[in-house]
């Protein structure tokens, strides 16, 4: 993964970093990477004691030196191709997002593809807004819109730090623009989710912001 990004990024820029953000993962993902590209001064592992998936992306937005932001699985899910039209679109945006649910995306995986549009309707409901897919994890943000968030409202929990990030560019009258992406089925690990927790808390989440804004 790491190489393929390298591989797509040097098309377009010299001028990139890869930071790979480990929660002290006992399957020695840290050390892999660190022996792969010991010579590599563009790739940067960080080792983190705490666990967490919002505030391993706060960790790693910290730790970032660059003037845009990818942040994006490692499991095949987000392809690294992708990377290339957000750096495009960054430069007129200020959040540009991989969204499943605008023309030329999708899943593969239909049954979950249908269980998150109709989730993803009823944020955009609640919320009253148009964006059309508030749980992606595949995005590319400009540090400066960042700096405007008060980091602590927003990265905490699971995917539902995405709906307050929307929420909050939003009320930042930030730039957001939508690119198709496809998820293929998992290349590697085993999904987290919990899809009936994930339910729970993500709605929780958007009944929050709209009714009880902090």
């Amino acid at each position: 993964m790491v190489q393929s990004i390298i591989d797509h990024l040097s098309t377009i820029t010299r001028a990139f970093e890869i930071l790979v953000i480990d929660d002290n993962s006992p399957d020695k993902t840290a050390i892999a990477v660190k022996q792969a590209f010991n010579k590599s001064k563009q790739v940067k592992v960080f080792i983190r004691k705490q666990r967490g998936l919002a505030t391993a992306i706060l960790f790693g937005l910290t730790k970032a030196r660059g003037k845009y932001v990818a942040v994006m699985d490692t499991d095949y899910n987000h392809n690294p191709s992708v990377l290339i039209s957000m750096y495009h679109y960054i430069k007129t945006y200020d959040l540009v997002i991989g969204s499943r649910y605008v023309a030329g995306g999708g899943m593969e995986n239909k049954v979950r593809q249908l269980l998150s549009l109709v989730f993803n309707i009823y944020i955009r409901l609640l919320l009253n807004h148009n964006i059309h897919d508030n749980l992606s994890g595949f995005f590319m943000i400009k540090k400066a819109l960042i700096s405007r968030f008060k980091p602590e409202k927003i990265f905490y929990g699971f995917g539902d730090y995405f709906i307050r990030v929307i929420y909050y560019a939003r009320g930042n009258k930030a730039r957001i623009k939508e690119i198709p992406v496809y998820y293929r089925n998992r290349t590697y690990g085993i999904s987290k989710s919990r899809f009936l927790k994930m339910f729970v808390t993500y709605s929780l989440t958007a009944v929050q912001l709209r009714f009880y804004p902090k």
